[in-house]
């Protein structure tokens, strides 16, 4: 995993090694998750043939096969000020708002990245842009560290680089466990300290916000 920082100001509160962790984490969890759900498929195709035995053992022979070789993926990580996203949000996506993180990816499922990966050359899964004094507004709006904020925020721009989106709840909830699944499994989970210290509820992340309830947050700052 090749990770590209660009932090000129310094905003960013997590070193690369824990970012590269925890992206190597969420790939490779997406990766084995298309594979299982190729997998279905083909055993699906082969009981319907009546061949279902055979059928699977040679899928499963595929698989392994494809999966020895991969290729280094790199995804590049900038961190903005309110200013500038609000300008990314305005060319992008048509909205003259800023907001917490936004992700462009180059893929559109996880599966695309697995036959990116297998190909074996280097490939880009897309850019992460995070607007971090959102991230510490809304640290202090939910009860825990600007870290976790940060962590959180990065692991939900990658999961949409690897083709999730929250469009309805199935997707939302696919999407919330891949979230928290990622966090734990590199470490960042409810028992480290430095990511639950605060916490109004262990384990527990609000959605990322919108323009609407950023500008409500910061009106709420600024009354005192």
């Amino acid at each position: 995993m090749n990770l590209i920082v660009d932090d000129e100001k310094g905003l960013l509160r997590l070193d690369r090694a824990l970012l590269t962790r925890m992206a190597e984490t969420a790939v490779r969890a997406e990766i084995a998750a298309a594979k299982t759900a190729t997998a279905t498929t083909i055993a699906v195709a082969a009981e319907i043939a009546a061949e279902a035995t055979e059928a699977a053992a040679v899928a499963t022979e595929a698989t392994t096969a494809s999966s020895t070789k991969t290729a280094a993926a790199e995804i590049s990580l900038s961190v903005v000020t309110p200013e500038e996203m609000r300008e990314l949000n305005k060319t992008h996506r048509g909205i003259d708002e800023s907001t917490d993180v936004l992700s462009f990816p180059q893929f559109e499922s996880a599966g695309e990245v697995r036959a990116a990966a297998e190909a074996g050359r280097a490939f880009s899964l897309g850019d992460i842009v995070i607007n971090t004094e959102a991230a510490e507004a809304q640290a202090e709006d939910y009860g825990h560290s600007a870290e976790r904020e940060q962590a959180y925020l990065f692991i939900h721009g990658l999961l949409h680089l690897l083709g999730h989106d929250h469009e309805d709840e199935a997707g939302k909830a696919a999407m919330r466990e891949a979230e928290e699944s990622a966090l734990s499994e590199a470490g960042l989970g409810d028992r480290n300290p430095l990511f639950n210290t605060g916490l109004k509820k262990p384990g527990f992340h609000p959605e990322p916000k919108g323009p609407k309830e950023l500008k409500e947050s910061k009106e709420r700052e600024e009354k005192g």
